[in-house]
């Protein structure tokens, strides 16, 4: 097992230890709040130093709301109005990805559900008006040609080539959403619920979410676009069922996320003004 493995089963660990610390209140609000700073406190250690995160609501470039969100991640520079003390307002175009965190996560039918929930608050905020991509932008690093010609055509004909060659995306045009549960169904159950949901509610692989990870059944399950790996299959769905790499889906997922952040263009404060 090579070293960053070996660190994060040591955090998985400790997780673990916070997680039977927080199993005894029996008031169910508590224990909720116990879990999200468990895994603020996992960030806390682990995030690029490039990143930050809040909590709040993100809005769009129409004023469109998402709810309250557990945690949201975003460049240490990136613009947010602040409403109270690690509570934020914070701008799509300036969203890296949201992390939901769950106790256990329930299937069934959509009222009982928090899981159906969930994947519902993932299409609705994928649903919202991004005008920035995360990772390749129309940007000079493409050089003084493209900036001449046509930006989107040439930067869209070079993530082609990119997926093409290496078999991972440059960018994404629609805002991350990752899902962690200290427990929930197993990851045969998993697939099966979320390729039901997209094929009962008509909904592409592109509005589902990036990443589940349930701690006690050992796995983390990823989206299969290219983003994160290397897109092996026509499946919808790859992961690991290993209690030694638990959380190294979300780790490579977040630095994927720091390194495709310095490819963005400037927040698009046009779209966002009135005029």
């Amino acid at each position: 097992m090579k070293l960053i493995q070996k660190h994060l089963e040591n955090i998985k660990n400790v997780l673990d230890s916070y997680y039977g610390l927080t199993a005894t209140p029996s008031h169910g609000g508590t224990i909720g709040l116990a879990r999200e700073l468990i895994v603020k406190h996992f960030l806390s250690s682990n995030l690029p130093n490039s990143l930050d995160f809040t909590s709040g609501q993100i809005f769009d470039s129409e004023d469109k709301m998402s709810g309250q969100m557990d945690i949201i991640i975003h460049s240490k520079s990136a613009l947010k109005l602040n409403v109270a003390t690690a509570v934020d307002l914070v701008p799509i175009d300036s969203t890296l990805a949201v992390i939901e965190c769950k106790s256990y996560l329930k299937s069934g039918e959509r009222e009982n559900s928090n899981l159906i929930q969930a994947i519902d608050s993932c299409v609705r905020l994928k649903k919202m008006q991004r005008n920035s991509y995360i990772g390749l932008d129309q940007k000079t690093i493409l050089g003084e040609e493209v900036v001449r010609g046509d930006k989107e055509r040439r930067t869209s004909e070079i993530e082609t080539q990119i997926f093409a060659q290496y078999g991972i995306r440059a960018r994404l045009n629609k805002t991350p959403y990752l899902l962690i549960a200290f427990n929930g169904p197993t990851r045969e159950s998993m697939e099966s619920i979320l390729n039901e949901y997209m094929a009962s509610e008509n909904i592409e692989l592109d509005f589902m979410p990036d990443l589940i990870t349930v701690l006690d059944q050992r796995y983390y399950l990823l989206k299969n676009d290219g983003f994160s790996i290397r897109k092996t299959s026509n499946n919808n769905w790859s992961g690991i069922s290993d209690d030694k790499s638990t959380l190294f889906g979300i780790f490579r997922y977040i630095h994927k996320l720091s390194e495709s952040e310095r490819f963005q263009g400037f927040f698009p404060w046009e779209k966002y003004a009135s005029k």
